[in-house]
Formats: C-alpha cells, structure tokens, sequence
C-alpha cells in the first residue's frame, strides 16, 4: 500500500500532495496520524508526517520538498529519497543527504497544465487577446494592495491582471474596492478544486523564488516576475535557467513586468521545458525504485553503517608523534637520577 502524509492538506501547499494523488489510482491520502499499518510506502510533504512514518516503522519513506526551498520544518534524516524540484535545491541541502536527493521537476494538479492555444484558452475564458500577468494572493499580502497596484500602474504595456486571493475574503474585498481606482482591466479568482484553469491563462505570475506560485506557474508554462529576497540563491536559479526576470526591490516592478512581458515566449517556452507534466510520475517512479531496493533503517549521521573496524593503537598515532622511550634511554635516565643523589649526598658532608 502507496499512502500520502500531509498535515497541509487544507493550505495552499496541499495542491502538492492532491497533484501526486491525482495520478495515481494506487496512491491514498491520509491525514498525519492515521493508521500505517501494511503501508509499504509513505510520501511525507512535512516533517511531521515524515516523523510519524519513521515512528511506524513504514519500510519506505520519501520526503517531498516541492519549493524552490530546503526548509521542511523538521529533520530529513528518517526519508530514504527526498524529492526536489530543481538541481539547485539539491546542491543546497546538507551533504550528508545530497546522495538521497532526486529532481522530479515542478508539482501540480493537472488543471494547471499550459494550453495549447493560450489566447484561444483567453478568449474562452471572456477576456481579450492581451497578455496575462497572474498576482498570487501571498504577494498581496506581503506588498500590500496600495503598493502593489501603484506599481502595476506604472506598467507600460496593456495587460490584463488576474488576481489568486486564496481563499481570503478581506483580500477579496479589498481587490473589488481598490482595483477600478486604477482603471486597471482585472479580475480575480478564489481557491478552487480546478482554480489551475485560470493560472493556465498567464503568460507572467509575479511572485518571490520561496513561494508555492513558482512551481505553480512553472507548471503552467508562464514565465516568472521575482522579487528579490529570501534565498538569493534560488532566485539566480530561476534566472539563470531562463524562466524570470528579477525586481531587486519593489519600487522597480513595473520595469521587471514589462521586460517579461517583452520575453514572455522565451520565459514560456523555459518553463514548458522543465516539463512538470511529468514530476508526478518521476515521482511515482522513485517510490517504485525505493520499494525494490533491500534497505536498513535510515541512520542518523555520524552512527556506524555495518560493521566499522576500530584502528588499532599503531595506527591511530600520527607517524610524527614522540615515539615511547626505548629501554636504552629509560636506562641512561637512572644513571643521571643516581649521580644526581650522589652529589647531593657530597655537599650535605661539606
């Protein structure tokens, strides 16, 4: 039995876990805490569903880290594979665990897929023909509307602007009241089992390299507006495999969204290359892997693998240590101990 573990569920993040649900018909989704017995396999998306399978002894474990981020919020040591979403996130683990690291690509539900004709998929949808810049609900909050919309009235070239409020009905207020004051052409969009429809319409999603939107909108084949902060790292990845544009801080956004805009087919065609298509059943495939491999219970770092043979006395002493005392030189060392006393013995007599 191939279970998932996911205390996230309910948040933003559960659209990972539900992508690798959605693929597989032999794959069951369980909250943290739920029986494991006869589960052969657990994929964790937290550490505390990762813990929860090492506790019940589940033969397989798999840690999924679906950002571009290596924070899991808890220990990798229990997972037998980890799974990543880019190379970069790899090399930036610790490098005790690089070994067990394997790069699946971007995760999500299939209703995030990009269309074949994105502008057909536009019109469909009831907007025009412009392109499409995506604004994810934690940038709302994180920029505040006032300064967000300043910027993206600043934006040269027309564009229509989708806004993903989540499931926050004051975000969603705030939207409608603020937005026609900017004359901006918009429109915005809950949280929703097939809300991955409306991502598909974007040619650009603004957003910072940690967030759940990157994965997302790579998944939907748009390019990408960063800003900059958190891991700088992660940030030069995404630019440097051709999929953002960087804002170094928010007063220059609008400049980094028309320079997307201007490379939106290039950012596209990038982002459809990572072919996130296919990460759910990279993924499947290593927890196959997994299974068929004999293994031992996953160590902590620093405990012996094995039988680890103890160096013995000879070799443990570095070669240009004082050698012991041979018996010629403890013999010389009483001859002087001896004519010491003797001439102590002489000048007591004087």
């Amino acid at each position: 039995m191939i279970t998932i573990l996911d205390t996230l569920a309910g948040s933003p993040d559960g659209l990972f876990s539900a992508a690798l649900a959605e693929a597989s018909d032999a794959v069951a989704r369980r909250p943290d805490g739920a029986l494991l017995d006869g589960v052969e396999l657990v994929y964790a998306f937290d550490a505390a569903s990762l813990e929860h399978a090492a506790r019940a002894r589940v033969p397989s474990r798999i840690a999924v880290l679906p950002r571009f981020d290596t924070r899991f919020g808890g220990e990798l040591d229990a997972a037998h594979g980890i799974a990543v979403v880019h190379e970069r996130v790899r090399d930036a683990l610790p490098s005790h665990l690089r070994a067990r690291a394997h790069v699946v690509g971007p995760l999500a539900p299939p209703s995030f897929a990009p269309r074949a004709d994105r502008r057909a998929a536009r019109r469909a949808a009831g907007l025009d023909e412009r392109p499409v810049v995506l604004v994810p609900a934690p940038l709302l909050e994180s920029l505040g509307a006032t300064t967000l919309l300043l910027q993206l009235d600043l934006v040269g070239a027309e564009a229509t602007y989708l806004f993903d409020v989540g499931m926050d009905v004051e975000a969603a207020e705030a939207i409608r009241r603020v937005v026609p004051t900017h004359d901006l052409d918009a429109a915005l969009f809950a949280r929703e089992a097939e809300s991955g429809r409306h991502w598909a319409l974007a040619d650009v999603v603004l957003g910072q390299a940690r967030g759940e939107e990157v994965p997302l909108a790579l998944a939907s084949g748009a390019g990408l507006v960063l800003l900059r902060g958190g891991d700088r790292s992660m940030t030069d990845a995404l630019v440097a495999a051709d999929v953002a544009v960087v804002a170094e801080v928010p007063s220059v956004l609008a400049v980094a969204i028309d320079e997307a805009l201007g490379r939106a087919d290039t950012l596209s065609a990038a982002a459809r290359a990572m072919d996130a298509a296919g990460s759910a059943a990279r993924l499947l495939a290593l927890g196959d892997e997994l299974r068929a491999r004999p293994r031992t219970a996953a160590l902590p770092a620093g405990l012996p693998r094995g039988l680890e043979r103890i160096a013995r006395v000879e070799a443990h002493f570095e070669r240009d240590a004082e050698p012991l005392p041979t018996a010629s030189a403890r013999d010389d060392e009483g001859d002087i101990d001896r004519e010491l006393e003797a001439l102590k013995r002489k000048l007591g007599q004087l």
